[in-house]
């Protein structure tokens, strides 16, 4: 099981896979090894927690930003902004909400047009559709 910032740093690789992945394209090395191995480890239950912080180091040294997989999370690293606010009650929402197939990681999306349910980078999967 994942700790609440690499659960985190999942879900903003499932999120953001694209952006992270041209981020490492443009580097010197020219490639996304790092992000293959967090998606591999993910989908084969192989080590999650040494692949992401393999990709997080990657973002900070190789491409220079502090940061790294933080910045995508959009919470620096400091259990920011999430599904729960600061002080209010952390039970399951009463609203529906889509979660992460596998529950691997913290993303969540509220629900929208069915025809266009996002779909988890990890596993091609369409996120759970989970009631309150």
């Amino acid at each position: 099981m994942l700790n609440q910032r690499r659960a985190s740093r999942l879900a903003a690789v499932c999120t953001r896979e694209a952006e992270i992945r041209n981020r490492l394209c443009g580097r010197t090395a020219g490639d996304s090894v790092e992000l293959e191995e967090v998606l591999a480890a993910a989908r084969n239950g192989g080590d999650l927690a040494a692949a992401l912080d393999k990709l997080h180091g990657a973002l900070r040294t190789a491409l220079n930003d502090a940061r790294g997989l933080d910045a995508y999370a959009g919470d620096a690293g400091t259990g920011g902004r999430g599904l729960f606010a600061a002080g209010v009650d952390r039970r399951v929402p009463a609203e529906p909400i889509l979660l992460c197939p596998r529950q691997l990681c913290q993303r969540h999306e509220w629900p929208g047009d069915p025809a266009s349910a996002p779909l988890c980078a990890v596993t091609g999967d369409p996120l759970l559709h989970s009631e309150g």
